[in-house]
């Protein structure tokens, strides 16, 4: 499977899950806003997503859900693309370091 950047990351789980419960928000009204929003996803699905373990990831949401959950819970999550210059040992290392 491959790796998703949003699903992926521990450190958006930690921070949904930290907002979550600062803002004493249960699952229920999680989804029931959601739904509101256009978004499906289950219960279900959400609890998997937030206790699934460091590098691995849960089916059922998808990168749309997530993004807007973080929305909503006022996490802002930013994807920035940089053309670099090009250098076949620094692109290798990069490769090596986060897929193997």
């Amino acid at each position: 499977m491959s790796t998703s950047i949003i699903k992926g990351s521990e450190l958006i789980r930690q921070h949904i899950r930290q907002r979550i419960k600062e803002l004493n928000l249960t699952y229920d009204k999680i989804v029931t806003e959601g739904v509101s929003y256009g978004q499906k996803f289950s219960k279900g699905s959400l609890s998997r997503y937030l206790n699934t373990r460091k590098n691995q990831q849960s089916e059922g949401m998808t990168e749309t859900n997530l993004i807007w959950l973080c929305m909503r819970l006022g996490i802002y999550v930013a994807i920035h693309v940089k053309l670099n210059e090009y250098s076949e040992q620094q692109c290798m290392e990069n490769i090596n370091k986060h897929f193997k």
